[in-house]
């Protein structure tokens, strides 16, 4: 759950038909990348001559100074009647760092039909992610400030370090327990400067973030543009940044610094996603409406083998790095959004642990269908 991954069938191209629980254009390549937290669903056709594949799973280095394990999971893709005794032709993945096997498989990802996506704006946010380091206050130092200038690393969104906090931010919310969060997460970073290539890099005296439960109330029904921007404050990195509770449309992306003015943005047929990776010094732009304060129904995905007349086979696989140790499986999967406020954070665990992530509550709107609903008389206490 720390890294990003390439994903490839030796011989095989990939059709990508879903990302992310919604259907997309079928779009074929011979290689996708997936983060923590992302779904694709491919389709493959078995129409190669009869013999051994493989199909690999490789790190896609995004950060430039970190130390990744460049090793391979490996899984065979053998067609019945092949040779036992045969080798399996091995998958070519792109170099770890290839940012343009990223890009191009993002280029390919369009919602199936044309779709509505709004203009005005309600709430427009621009939010910077990265990295940071602080000052090591440790009483072992050789043990715990091992970062850079014997700082600690820490991660942060507007500079701001999410801190976990005691009781659920829902329940605190709900009951109006003061002292849990405030509502003050800024819409803009601190200051604005060449976010990519003139980040400040005197660690840890300017790299410090604060530390603090800072969340963000949105009106229900808020039509919200969040603009994304990684920074290179210690690292520049692709951020696979997930939100719960809500799926946003990806209406642009690009490298370097973003530039409302020269930013080109789809507002036809944008993929709709939960999951965005960041490019590394870049940006990505996601508009959402902000119509959950805590329910969503059920969703059901049914992921299947169907026969096709003289193809062969097309396979239908869910690429889920969900997936404990790269099982890629056919399987039934239900689940529930539970009522809570809604976190968005990086996928990469790290990050994560580190504070790069932030809290939406969605107040009410009218009725039952637009509120919250009372907690059960037996919620258990914590």
């Amino acid at each position: 759950m720390n890294t990003e991954n390439f994903f490839a069938i030796a011989n095989h191209n990939l059709t990508i038909v879903e990302a992310d629980a919604e259907y997309t254009k079928p779009f074929t390549t011979d290689t996708v990348m997936i983060g923590p937290g992302q779904t694709l669903s491919v389709l493959v056709s078995a129409n190669q001559p009869v013999g051994k594949y493989s199909m690999s799973v490789a790190p896609y280095e995004s950060g430039k100074i970190v130390i990744y394990q460049n090793v391979s999971a490996i899984a065979g893709f053998n067609y019945i009647g092949a040779p036992s005794d045969s080798l399996s032709l091995p998958a070519k993945l792109p170099k770890f760092d290839d940012e343009v096997a990223v890009k191009t498989v993002m280029d390919g990802l369009r919602s199936l039909n044309q779709v509505n996506v709004f203009k005005e704006i309600d709430k427009n946010l621009f939010i910077t992610i990265g990295l940071n380091v602080q000052k090591c206050h440790s009483k072992t130092p050789k043990q715990n400030c091992q970062a850079m200038h014997n700082g600690v690393l820490a991660a942060s969104m507007n500079n701001i370090s999410f801190v976990n906090p005691n009781i659920s931010i829902l329940e605190a919310y709900y009951k109006k327990i003061k002292g849990t969060y405030t509502e003050d997460f800024p819409d803009i970073p601190p200051k604005f400067y060449d976010f990519v290539n003139g980040a400040p890099n005197r660690i840890p005296y300017d790299t410090q973030s604060l530390n603090g439960t800072r969340i963000k109330v949105l009106k229900y029904g808020s039509r919200v543009q969040l603009i994304l921007q990684d920074t290179g404050t210690v690292n520049t990195e692709n951020h696979p940044m997930h939100f719960h509770g809500h799926s946003f449309y990806v209406v642009g992306y690009g490298t370097g610094n973003y530039n409302p003015v020269t930013a080109q943005f789809n507002l036809v047929d944008p993929p709709y996603m939960n999951t965005i990776g960041v490019p590394t010094g870049g940006w990505a732009a996601i508009r959402f409406v902000a119509d959950n304060p805590g329910i969503d129904p059920n969703a059901l995905f049914i992921f299947s083998i169907v026969p096709l007349k003289k193809q062969g086979l097309f396979i239908f696989l869910s690429l889920s790095l969900c997936l404990l140790n790269y099982q890629f499986i056919t399987i039934n999967i239900t689940w529930n959004y539970f009522a809570g406020a809604w976190f968005m954070h990086c996928h990469i665990d790290i990050h994560k642990s580190w504070g790069l992530g932030m809290v939406f509550i969605v107040n009410n709107g009218k009725g039952e269908l637009e509120s919250l609903p009372h907690p059960p008389p037996d919620l258990p206490q914590c």
